[in-house]
């Protein structure tokens, strides 16, 4: 697999490739170890920094660093599973003596940092793009199946009537009485027009919304993950090719 996996195509060409699937499971993935690296690097990171002034912060703090780590490696091992190329360990090698030395040129490290802002900083915004992807993609599918289960979910209304359906609107004395608004969906008819709706609603706009998150996603995971892009590297690649270029 490669990028390809999550490309974008036509919209039946979409629907029958395995795109929206790897894109769903990695968000859906996403929600839940995001939640778990968030909940741990935060509380090792500020438990540490609390007690850094402290003796006993420093061990806390290193902890913290080397957890930090690993588990944006093991973001780097989802990534891959995608289909992408491994990314390269960005970490400078630590040569300094001592815990506090140590810990401090790790914490200067560029790539603890870029670790920090993808498991914590953005986590709260990674999430809500991960959540909105899923609950469409799910809910497509729930209209779809709706001539399935329908007839198996119970309603009273407020006026003491009962049937079975689901409502989509405001109902509250039923689907046969004034003052209401929405699809009920009551008979078969009824679902099988919900799940046409879904599923032109999966097509057209399901699959793109979670394989464009999902890259989304992805990309940013990626460029926080890898090693520091030198904005001059095409420059110095000329020189290095053609000496010619520096001399005035």
């Amino acid at each position: 697999m490669s990028t390809a996996r999550l490309r974008f195509r036509a919209p039946l060409p979409l629907l029958f490739s395995p795109a929206p699937w790897a894109a769903f499971w990695y968000l859906f993935g996403s929600m839940f170890v995001g939640t778990l690296w968030f909940s741990i690097s935060f509380t090792l990171l500020a438990t540490g920094l609390a007690l850094g002034l402290f003796w006993i912060g420093l061990p806390v703090l290193a902890a913290a660093l080397a957890t930090t780590r690993a588990l944006a490696g093991a973001e780097r091992r989802r990534i891959h599973t995608l289909g992408r190329p491994r990314i390269p360990s960005p970490y400078r090698p630590v040569s300094a003596t001592g815990l506090r030395a140590r810990l401090g040129q790790r914490g200067r490290d560029p790539a603890t940092r870029r670790d920090v802002i993808l498991l914590v900083v953005l986590w709260p915004a990674l999430f809500v793009i991960d959540t909105v992807a899923v609950a469409f993609w799910l809910a497509c599918f729930e209209l779809m199946s709706l001539p399935v289960w329908y007839r198996y979910v119970p309603n009273t209304f407020d006026n003491g009537t009962k049937t079975h359906g689901v409502a989509f609107g405001y109902y509250p004395n039923g689907p046969y009485a004034g003052d209401h608004w929405g699809f009920f969906v009551h008979d078969l008819r009824s679902a099988l027009v919900a799940a046409a709706v879904g599923l032109v609603l999966l097509v057209v706009a399901g699959n793109y919304l979670v394989v464009a998150l999902a890259r989304a996603h992805e990309a940013i995971a990626r460029s926080l993950l890898g090693p520091a892009l030198d904005p001059l590297a095409a420059a110095r690649q000329m020189l290095i090719a053609d000496p010619e270029l520096s001399r005035p």
